[in-house]
């Protein structure tokens, strides 16, 4: 048998070790004397008189000589009287006062004594040390001239509350002292928008964070007052709670035995405290959001309670430990002091004075500029043209698209937020000790497809673009990968990105760029990425930079076969921090879990937090039921939409896009239709889902459907709706069309096979005339088609083989390059195809460097090489490894036919990209990827003889044996060119049996 007790039963207390029931029993010994003593004391007044308290000392003397630490401020002065009104006082008044200054002192003080230094606590040499010859305020009598010194000039305040928690204590909570003290400072202040700086002691610094989080609530009446605070500094604030607070509270229990007491404040001072805690949590992310500067003092010094109490044995602790006194990635500096000295200086050279005077001085030098930096928020750099001189060039160079302009449109694809929605990760303490941390980083955040991790990085993006700012010391850069978009899967291309935004925000970090730049240009110097790897670890380290935010989202699809080198620079940043480290950068990356290349190089130099059902439930209940609501209501018979709901809810399994798309779905269902799919087993997960839309296509629709998705699988960028239906009617019908031929508006019809579901439709820019913009040489992703994620690509890849919509990669490249084939060979309405019209002549000057595709190469060469070209052919030197043989193409016949004038030539050059949609895709990414895929093509290549010979140049120059032979049995012959048929003959004599099966396309 057992009984209990308030500890747990008699077994587990008899457990316990010998030492413990000897600490404990000791405690309660000295506990109960102490408590007697000090009834005792409080029943009979005149025994005040015996131990001769002086009210206004720190340092007591009992009639018997022997003096007692009775401190006057904190947690400890028990019964003192207060002295002034309730309020705020004024202490000194600068003239033209930039900042303002207020004290908030803590429990059983006021601020006549708070800050009061005693001559009776001068040391016996105090005289010849410099200590003071009478009773000194450093708030009034110190700090104002110091900082006049420094041209800072002040108005200090100080705040008086009654913070009685014995003898008549009132009943009341820390809001309503914080609401208390907001209103006086808001009155005094009237809206003078002065930057503050709170110095707070003990107790008075939880008063402070409170009022601080009450003032930044949305909609707050005190807002000023949280925009307007420059720094706050704390002295041995138990922002966790202290031990001594239980001994606090033990005494304030005495009230029933006649004594007026209020333990509620005290009880919310306890170690760890559930107020406290919650509280913290608030202040650091408001901290951190609004970059406002903290400093935490905590004392090294044990507090004498024994003489306070009168206790036969001696009763010393630390009040406040550097644990409690400390706020996470905030500085913390200890003083050699005790609790109830902390607060209290005794001249310009105290140690203790000059570390917290130092600290006071920079806030009130930042304070103005932080301020006004918070209230302005200024724009982060984003446009390249704002930019001049020799760093505008190289940034034109680097050939980046603005990350903003992607962001936005990929929200236009996502939709808008749901508001509260992803705010759960500011909690997560993960997150909270990335965020705090003063040293380097790495905060991971995984989760499988479709649960939310890009719009999770979309929140992000807001939150640290709003931080950055706010501060004029801290950078952000980020970047979204996409395995659809060409530009957004390389490492190449992330890596520019980010040295492109860190340029535009801090001009400063050039220097990392400039001498690469001058000594390689922008071939070499922003292609590779040890190179790009470099500049960016050495400009993120520069303590120029200062804090440095940076935000990969989706690095899973970033290339596999290239991302090596990005993973390795990645580790080794954060492979080498240490306690010490003094580098300011943090990464945040979101990726898919189990990757092994991923996991290998980061798993043991980051924080990762799993994305799960769990973390995501609530915002996915929200998602839900406001989508819910967007379905249409009939008046005569009402939607089903609480079936719906419950049928979601009960079936996303965490799963965002299964939601999303179902919902979709549902909007494309007749309503009598609805109840019938939810009586039926909805699809599980994604690649069900995925495959319940795609048998549902009809079987006469499929062919058209497979067109779509084989293309969209393997295009090196999203296409528009337009370059598509182009690329569809050159294939179906072999007829090229033109923009403004009214077919090629029809011919979008063949989305309908499809259907919308899983596709993203993104609306194109219109132009005067009505018609939608193309894209020329650089590509625009306004009004492109897209797999509605990433995931219904994979699905595609790795589905059953015998199921009608399964693709494998290797028919998808070549399925693209027959595309290509078919659209550089189809008419247009006059009869003539793209290869004909490269025949003409003309001999405008040719600027290199203009154009970049292949086939606009090879109209330079066929429309500006010279007649008397020697007949011994060899490679254009302008373009090392991209030329095309002179001889090759330089003499050729007229096609058959009527003839194209020079004008005419001249003007459809300048508008053939406009012209022809799909032009500008195929014309820099129509070469095949591997050899491979010019073997199983099955095309009859000699009907195209210029782009056969093409790729005959191209098959001798990556070496390509079986692809050569191929481009002699279609009719290429380069007996006219030396330097081909001795190449040729050299690459089949001295290489192996094939060349290599892939190689760097040409751009």
């Amino acid at each position: 048998m057992s009984f209990s007790t308030r500890n747990g039963t008699l077994t587990e207390f008899f457990s316990r070790s010998y030492a413990e029931i000897l600490s404990i029993s000791l405690i309660c010994v000295v506990v109960l004397a102490t408590s007697i003593r000090f009834v005792a004391w409080l029943k009979f007044p005149n025994q005040l008189a015996r131990w001769n308290i002086d009210p206004t000392s720190d340092r007591d003397t009992c009639s018997n000589g022997k003096s007692t630490n009775l401190p006057q401020t904190g947690l400890a002065r028990v019964g003192a009287e207060l002295d002034g009104s309730i309020g705020l006082q004024v202490l000194h008044e600068g003239k033209d006062a930039a900042v303002d200054i207020v004290g908030v002192h803590g429990l059983g003080a006021n601020p006549a004594h708070a800050w009061l230094w005693h001559k009776k606590n001068n040391p016996a040499d105090g005289d010849r040390r410099g200590y003071p010859k009478k009773d000194l305020n450093w708030l009034k009598e110190l700090l104002p001239g110091k900082l006049a010194s420094a041209e800072l000039s002040c108005r200090v305040l100080v705040y008086n509350y009654d913070s009685r928690w014995i003898l008549n204590a009132r009943k009341q909570r820390l809001s309503n002292i914080s609401d208390r003290m907001l209103d006086n400072l808001q009155n005094k202040r009237r809206k003078s928008g002065r930057p503050i700086i709170f110095i707070a002691h003990s107790f008075g610094g939880n008063l402070v964070e409170q009022a601080i989080i009450s003032a930044s609530r949305p909609n707050s009446e005190w807002a000023d007052i949280a925009s307007s605070t420059a720094g706050i500094v704390f002295l041995g604030t138990p922002h966790r709670g202290c031990g001594a607070a239980n001994w606090g509270a033990l005494i304030a229990t005495l009230g029933r035995w006649g004594i007026g007491s209020e333990p509620s404040i005290l009880k919310s001072l306890e170690n760890h405290s559930d107020i406290l805690t919650d509280l913290l949590r608030d202040f650091s992310r408001w901290i951190w959001d609004e970059s406002v500067s903290v400093v935490c003092f905590f004392e090294n010094q044990a507090t004498n309670y024994s003489a306070r109490f009168a206790s036969p044995l001696p009763i010393a602790t630390l009040v406040v430990d550097e644990n409690s006194a400390c706020i996470d990635g905030h500085k913390g500096t200890s003083l050699d002091a005790d609790h109830f000295k902390i607060n209290k200086f005794w001249g310009l050279r105290d140690p203790s004075f000059d570390l917290v005077y130092n600290e006071i001085e920079r806030m009130a030098q930042r304070g103005p500029l932080a301020v006004q930096d918070r209230r302005r928020l200024p724009e982060i750099p984003r446009d390249q043209n704002d930019v001049y001189d020799e760093l505008s060039k190289c940034l034109r160079d680097m050939e980046v698209t603005n990350p903003h302009d992607l962001l936005r449109d990929l929200k236009s694809r996502r939709g808008k937020r749901v508001q509260h929605t992803c705010e759960w990760i500011l909690e997560r303490d993960k997150f909270t000790a990335w965020r705090d941390s003063s040293r380097p980083q790495l905060f991971r955040v995984i989760g499988p497809p479709g649960i939310g991790k890009t719009m999770l990085s979309t929140f992000l993006v807001d939150i640290l673009e709003e931080k950055v700012r706010k501060s004029s010391g801290k950078l952000f850069a980020f970047f979204f990968c996409d395995d659809k978009v060409q530009g957004q899967k390389s490492p190449a291309a992330l890596l520019r990105s980010l040295i492109w935004q860190l340029l535009l925000q801090k001009k400063d970090l050039y220097k990392h760029v400039q001498q690469d730049y001058k000594l390689h240009g922008k071939d070499t110097c922003f292609k590779e990425v040890s190179s790009l790897s470099r500049m960016l670890e050495s400009m993120i380290q520069d303590p120029v930079a200062g804090e440095v935010f940076i935000l990969i989202d989706a690095l899973d699809e970033c290339d596999p076969s290239s991302r090596e080198g990005l993973l390795a620079g990645v580790h080794d940043l954060f492979g080498t921090s240490s306690a010490t480290d003094t580098r300011m950068f943090k990464f945040v990356i979101t990726c898919r879990p189990e990757i092994p290349d991923i996991e290998a190089e980061l798993r043991f130099v980051s924080s990762t937090l799993r994305m799960d059902s769990v973390a995501v439930n609530t915002d996915l209940d929200d998602y839900i039921n406001i989508r819910v609501k967007e379905l249409p209501d009939y008046p005569q018979r009402g939607y089903p939409k609480d079936e719906v709901r419950k049928a979601l809810k009960d079936g996303a399994g965490g799963t965002f896009l299964w939601a999303s798309l179902m919902i979709a779905d549902l909007k494309q269902t007749r309503m009598h239709k609805v109840m019938d799919k939810l009586r039926n087993p909805l699809p599980k997960n994604l690649p069900e889902l995925y495959a319940t839309i795609l048998d549902r296509i009809r079987k006469d629709d499929r062919e058209d459907a497979r067109f779509i998705l084989h293309l969209m699988v393997a295009a090196l960028r999203p296409l528009t709706k337009f370059e598509i239906a182009a690329a569809f009617s050159a294939w179906k019908d072999h007829v090229l069309l033109q923009s403004t031929s009214q077919t090629l508006y029809t011919s979008t019809g063949i989305f309908s096979s499809i259907g919308h579901t899983i596709l993203d439709m993104i609306q194109g820019d219109k132009d005067t005339s009505g018609n939608y913009e193309f894209m020329s040489h650089k590509f625009k992703p306004r009004g492109t088609v897209n797999f509605c994620h990433q995931s219904v690509k994979d699905f595609l890849l790795s589905c059953p083989e015998d199921a009608w919509y399964h693709i494998s990669a290797a028919s998808a490249d070549i399925f693209v390059f027959q595309v290509c084939w078919k659209y550089l060979t189809a008419k247009n309405s006059s009869g003539r195809t793209l290869e004909n019209l490269l025949y003409t002549r003309d001999e405008r000057p040719y600027t290199a460097g203009t154009k970049n595709g292949t086939l606009e190469r090879l109209r330079h060469q066929l429309l500006y090489q010279p007649e008397n070209s020697s007949s011994e052919g060899c490679f254009v030197t302008e373009d090392p490894g991209q030329g095309i043989p002179e001889n090759l193409l330089c003499r050729r016949e007229q096609p058959e036919g009527k003839s194209i004038e020079r004008e005419d030539i001249c003007q459809w050059l300048n508008t053939l990209d406009g012209e022809y949609p799909f032009q500008s895709y195929v014309d820099s990414c129509w070469i095949p990827k591997g050899e491979s895929v010019l073997l199983q093509s099955k095309i009859a290549f000699e009907k195209g003889p210029l782009l056969r010979d093409t790729l005959f140049i191209h098959a001798v120059r990556t070496n390509w044996r079986l692809a050569i032979k191929l481009m002699y049995q279609h009719g290429t012959n380069p007996s006219k060119s030396y330097y081909l048929r001795s190449k040729a003959r050299h690459i089949s004599k001295t290489r192996g049996p094939r060349g290599p099966s892939s190689h760097r396309r040409p751009r």
